[in-house]
Formats: C-alpha cells, structure tokens, sequence
C-alpha cells in the first residue's frame, strides 16, 4: 500500500492503490458495487462515512482501490456549514459506521472511539475548518446519535 492522502488531491506522478477515496470523487464499475451490497441506505443525513463504509467492503472483498491525481472532476461544494442536524448526522453515522465495521466490540476499544470521536485530533479540525464549542444541546445530539446507531446496527 503506497499511502493515504488527506484529500486526495497531491500530484503523483502515476495511479497508486489507496485505503479509501472520498464520496464526491470516487467511481466504481456497478457490478462490483452490487455485488458488496451497494451503498448503505442506514446511513443518514450528511451519510458521513458511507464511502468508508463502501471503500472497506470493498478492499475485504479482494478489490484494489486507486487514486488518479489525473482524473478531474468539477464539484460545487458550499463548504461545511454546521448545524445541529449535521452534528447528530455526523456522530451517529460515525458510531454506526464504528459498530459495523470494528468487531468485536470491547469497552476498552469502545471507550477509545469515544475519546477520538470527540476530541479528535487539531490537525482534523483545523483542515474541517468547523470550530466546535462545548454546548449542552451537543452533548444530548451526541448520546442520542449513540443510541440510534446501535439500533440500527441491532435491526
């Protein structure tokens, strides 16, 4: 695995295999997508982590991913705007995300998600650009998107 770029977008010099591409400047060939299952409709609002999602399904299915710094694509993007609908979407998405994919879930492994989750790393948070400050409103959104995903992922 040659490496992991933080936005995929630094010249190199030919196509290299990746661990993961991002949602907005990704294709797949169709029949390889349903052939893991497509996209995960349970994940919800921004679908923060449903290419993650897709992109491990599909390196544990024997499928190489491949960045091209080459490939262009034009997408119109407003930026991120925060809002209490994004932050629920965004946690919960991460937990569910989290309980599908890192099995077994131990309270020691579980504890440490939790702690990179909401303290994640400056570097994260100075490229996202969204300054979060502590409000009690966030705290319930958080619990409650906690909650909703071990729902899902216990449907």
């Amino acid at each position: 695995m040659e490496g992991f770029f933080g936005n995929f977008d630094i010249p190199v010099p030919t196509p290299i295999e990746v661990d993961t591409l991002i949602g907005c400047n990704m294709s797949f060939r169709r029949e390889v997508l349903i052939k893991i299952g497509g996209f995960d409709e349970n994940f919800v609002g921004n679908c923060f982590r449903e290419e993650t999602d897709v992109c491990i399904r599909l390196k544990r299915s024997g499928y190489k991913l491949v960045y091209n710094s080459k490939a262009v694509v034009w997408h119109k993007f407003r930026g991120k705007i925060f809002s209490y609908e994004w932050f629920y979407s965004t946690v919960r998405n991460h937990t569910y995300f989290y309980f599908k994919n890192f099995q077994p879930i131990t309270p020691w492994k579980f504890i440490a998600f939790l702690l990179g989750t909401f303290f994640p790393p400056p570097d994260y948070m100075r490229k996202s650009e969204i300054e979060i400050k502590f409000n009690p409103i966030l705290v319930v959104l958080a619990i409650r998107g906690i909650i909703d995903a071990w729902k899902t992922f216990h449907k």
